[in-house]
C-alpha cells in the first residue's frame, strides 16, 4: 500500500488520522490512509487486515489498522 503518511515508531492510532475510538469502519480507515474503501475491504478479505462484523458492517480495531499501515509501508 502506498501512503502519503510517514510511519513513526511507537505512534498511536490517532497519529495516523484514525478516530480516537477502539474500533472504526472500513470507510474511516480508507479516509485516514488516503485509499479506497475497496482496498481496505480487499486487505480484510486477503487476511492482511483483521476485522469483524458488527451487524452488517465491518469493523476494524484502530490498533490493527495502524499495524496494517506500518506493515505495508
Amino acid at each position: 500500500m502506498t501512503s502519503l503518511l510517514t510511519v513513526k515508531e511507537g505512534a498511536a492510532p490517532e497519529d495516523f488520522g484514525l478516530p480516537p475510538r477502539p474500533i472504526c469502519t472500513a470507510q474511516e480507515v480508507a479516509t485516514a490512509f488516503r485509499c479506497s474503501a475497496t482496498k481496505v475491504r480487499r486487505a480484510i478479505n486477503d487476511g492482511d487486515l483483521p476485522a469483524f462484523r458488527l451487524g452488517r458492517e465491518l469493523r476494524i480495531k484502530t490498533v490493527d489498522a495502524a499495524a496494517w499501515l506500518k506493515a505495508s509501508s
